[in-house]
């Protein structure tokens, strides 16, 4: 970036990746600034960007749940659980975009929250007006950007079209089918185009499909992590099934090639946040006043849908070898648990 002295248009034509460089051209830019202004410290700076980023995320997730639970047990046992997660925490000490990109997710996510939930217009029209430019901004740092930048332009944009529907629990259970059923159908027309590659219609991401083709051939499911590989494939249901395999590994938080210290960090935080969601979800099925409660049952569904969205995303693709694709959804998994745990106590109050 320095080079081309921040011209992007130079950047996008000369720097060729696999995909597109607009689309890691944002989290470029901050190293290219870093260095402008720190020299041979914008390490550093980098490092210490990370570290704000990750404590303002955990912030922000305190603040939803606290909005949603009405409750501030709860949003501190879900920041809480966010900031001991060793495998969130532990990119806050690497130059990567990992930090940052997070808590530009959940910075996307809380203005359009504030647009759906909001009652003055005019602040209404800004903070949609800044989710749209925070979803420009995702969508320039990182490709795995798509399904979250999808799912809240479509929240917007079904906000706009059903202005007060998007506030009725049974249009957002509406939502979340139309989600689930347009997923299972993108896996299996995906799965199609992972058997005949060679039949995908638009010249536009054929190198890329080519290249995610060819560990459809291996049965590859985390990458590098070949003693996880499934059969190769031979027929339409093969590629399916290492389709719902990933998802299924995507959640998984130990492996044997983890260290012991590894394996206990992530049993300590990740059995409890997988179990508190659970129980959010248990209770919102089972007890009435959950789903009648708005912002809760609104903050619960569009939490899931962007879980759900991210989940088959990387799954269609290639699972990375350290879960690190799996970091967008850290936020709104911790943001579930606490919700969770407030459905977990009042089991005991009522």
């Amino acid at each position: 970036m320095l080079d081309y002295k921040f011209n992007y248009l130079l950047f996008i034509e000369n720097v060729k990746f696999t995909i597109p460089a607009y689309f890691y051209s944002g989290f470029i830019t901050i190293v290219a600034i870093t260095k402008v202004f720190l020299a041979k410290n914008w390490v550093y700076g980098i490092l210490s960007l990370n570290l704000i980023a990750y404590a303002t995320t955990a912030g922000l997730i305190t603040k939803i749940i606290k909005s949603a639970s009405r409750d501030s047990i709860s949003a501190l046992i879900g920041g809480g659980l966010f900031l001991l997660n060793f495998e969130s925490f532990q990119w806050v000490r690497y130059v990567l975009s990992d930090s940052t990109f997070m808590v530009l997710v959940v910075a996307s996510y809380c203005f359009v929250l504030k647009y759906i939930l909001g009652h003055e217009e005019e602040k209404r029209y800004w903070h949609a007006v800044a989710a749209i430019i925070f979803c420009l901004i995702l969508m320039s740092y990182r490709p795995a950007a798509t399904p979250i930048v999808f799912v809240l332009i479509t929240i917007i944009l079904m906000s706009i079209a059903f202005p007060q529907g998007m506030k009725s629990t049974r249009v957002n259970k509406v939502i979340l089918v139309i989600v689930i059923l347009g997923l299972g159908l993108a896996i299996l027309v995906h799965a199609y185009y992972m058997q005949h590659v060679d039949r995908w219609p638009l010249g536009f991401a054929r190198r890329y499909l080519e290249l995610v083709s060819t560990y459809y051939s291996e049965g590859r499911v985390i990458d590098d992590r070949p003693e996880l590989n499934l059969s190769r494939p031979t027929i339409y249901t093969d590629y399916i099934i290492i389709i719902l395999t990933r998802i299924c590994y995507f959640f998984v938080f130990v492996i044997d090639a983890f260290s012991t210290r590894h394996v206990v960090y992530n049993l300590v935080t990740f059995t409890p946040i997988y179990v508190l969601g659970l129980f959010y979800w248990i209770g919102a099925i089972t007890r009435s006043e959950i789903s009648k409660d708005k912002i809760s049952w609104f903050v619960g569904v569009t939490c899931s849908a962007l879980v759900v969205a991210v989940v088959v995303f990387n799954s269609l693709l290639l699972i990375d070898y350290d879960w690190r694709y799996r970091l967008p959804i850290m936020p709104f998994l911790t943001i579930l648990a606490g919700m969770g745990f407030r459905v977990f106590t009042n089991c005991f109050t009522r």
